[in-house]
């Protein structure tokens, strides 16, 4: 995952997990980077998260997605 959506709340690592309309925090832990990119262990493969955000995004927050064509 990018590097940039990891963000340090709380006192915890999380990432932007993006549920429909909404996010959800979810605390992770980060593992070996590779460039720009980080390993993490608490999510399944393939989450949709958001890339670097900002520090005033909050739990349950309502966000627009754009398709990618």
């Amino acid at each position: 995952m990018p590097a940039s959506a990891i963000v340090q709340r709380d006192g915890r690592s999380q990432v932007y997990v993006i549920d429909g309309e909404r996010v959800r925090a979810q605390s992770v832990t980060p593992g070996q980077s590779y460039a720009e990119l980080r390993l993490v262990e608490g999510l399944p493969v393939g989450t949709r998260v958001v890339r670097a955000p900002p520090p005033a995004l909050i739990d349950g927050a309502r966000v627009d997605t754009a398709a990618r064509q």
